[in-house]
């Protein structure tokens, strides 16, 4: 027999509208007085996705992405355990890729930077 999951649902909160429910303490983001886990999001008056950040246990765990007003992808980074964690890469407004690397436990353990045009200017480690 094969092994079946049970996906819990996500709370997923839009922060512009419920901002006012959150608060850090001690960097532990609560929401409505408990601790939070699920997703914030917001997005822009276009209604396009601004960005886009999961929780586990109030602190920030997963991918986190942002976007430009346009929709293209500002940004995306890891985190595990509250602190920047994995892989990273940021863009230019255009889409091209301006920067990317590698984070472990908050600290930056590469980087690549790339102009307006994609081209490699400096590396890192």
């Amino acid at each position: 027999t094969g092994v079946q999951t049970c996906a819990l649902p996500i709370l997923k909160v839009d922060y512009k509208n419920e901002k006012s429910f959150f608060w850090r303490d001690n960097s532990i983001l609560k929401y409505k007085g408990k601790v939070f886990s699920g997703q914030i999001f917001e997005n822009f008056r276009n209604g396009k996705l601004k960005y886009i950040e999961t929780y586990l246990s109030g602190k920030m765990e997963g991918i986190h992405e942002g976007f430009y007003k346009s929709g293209i992808k500002k940004f995306s980074h890891g985190h595990k355990n509250g602190l920047e964690d994995g892989r990273f890469e940021y863009y230019f407004k255009n889409g091209v890729l301006s920067q990317k690397g590698l984070t472990v436990a908050g600290k930056t353990e590469s980087i690549e930077i790339f102009d307006k045009r994609g081209i490699k200017k400096i590396k890192n480690k």
